[in-house]
Order: C-alpha cells, then sequence, then structure tokens
C-alpha cells in the first residue's frame, strides 16, 4: 500500500466544530487552530527509499524527538530496532544515542568523491 492510500485512511483533518469552547472562542489561541492542519509523521526507510516503518497521529507541534521517544518505548507501535552494530541516520534533532546516529548541527555529512 502507498502512503498516499494510507494517509487518506488513517490521516484525516479533525472537525473544526468540535474544538473546545476555551479555545475556539478565545482570540488568543483560536487563529492557530484555522486552516490547514498539521501532522507529525515519523517513517524509516531502507536504501531502496522503501518505507520500512510510519507512525502518525501525533498534532504538528509536537517534537520529533518526542514522537521518536513514543515509537520506541511503546510495544504495540512494533518500532523495527536495528540489529547489532547498525544504527539509523537521523537529523540533529534527535539525540546521539543507542542506534540513533545524528548529525553535528551546522555540518554536513559527506563522503569522499570518486
Amino acid at each position: 500500500m502507498r502512503v498516499n492510500q494510507i494517509m487518506r485512511i488513517y490521516i484525516r483533518p479533525p472537525n473544526m466544530n468540535n474544538v473546545h469552547h476555551t479555545i475556539r472562542y478565545n482570540n488568543r489561541f483560536f487563529p492557530y487552530f484555522q486552516g490547514d492542519t498539521t501532522w507529525n509523521v515519523l517513517a524509516a526507510c531502507d536504501f531502496d527509499l522503501k518505507f520500512t516503518y510510519m507512525l502518525s497521529g501525533w498534532e504538528g507541534s509536537a517534537h520529533d524527538a518526542r514522537v521518536l521517544e513514543h515509537a520506541i518505548s511503546e510495544p504495540l507501535n512494533s518500532f523495527p530496532f536495528p540489529p547489532p552494530g547498525k544504527y539509523y541516520l537521523v537529523d540533529s534533532g534527535y539525540a546521539n544515542r543507542g542506534f540513533f546516529f545524528g548529525s553535528i548541527p551546522g555540518n554536513k555529512l559527506s563522503h569522499p568523491r570518486s
């Protein structure tokens, strides 16, 4: 199943009529809930760029590290941990720990040119 097919089934914008009255009638908050709704999606892919894992459902304002922590700590998420000696390459928003290797902010990962 393709990602865009999965998104149509599982990712849907909320019904804006169900916004809590404290937010809906307060100009300080409600303008941020109008328009497009964003979702934070955690996805992993292999070297053939095929998706091997996807977790969605977190609001767009959730920090990436929080979504990842939920993915690896909740057994029901079936996160695919890499084998010993292998790592996931992640961006600088994630901590270097265990099986995650993040880049250093401001530095670009590079490889020797042939």
